[in-house]
């Protein structure tokens, strides 16, 4: 589930990238630069929420003999 999580933060990463880009192909008008602005804040805090979340449940989840220190 936390690798699934992570993943799918990668996933928005890509679309913040796309978006960036496309944003710097077309021209807009200034409702649509707001909106896509605001677009972007929401998915990167989703981001950050999601990589973080998913970070922290693969750590519960991991085998110990993985996750071990005794090497």
């Amino acid at each position: 589930m936390g690798l699934t999580l992570m993943i799918l933060a990668f996933l928005l990463f890509c679309l913040v990238i796309a978006i960036i880009v496309l944003l710097s192909i077309f021209n807009l008008t200034n409702l649509g630069k707001n909106f896509a602005i605001i677009a972007l804040i929401i998915l990167m805090i989703s981001i950050i929420f999601l990589y973080e979340k998913g970070s922290s449940i693969r750590k519960t989840e991991i085998d110990p003999l993985e996750y071990s220190e005794k090497f």
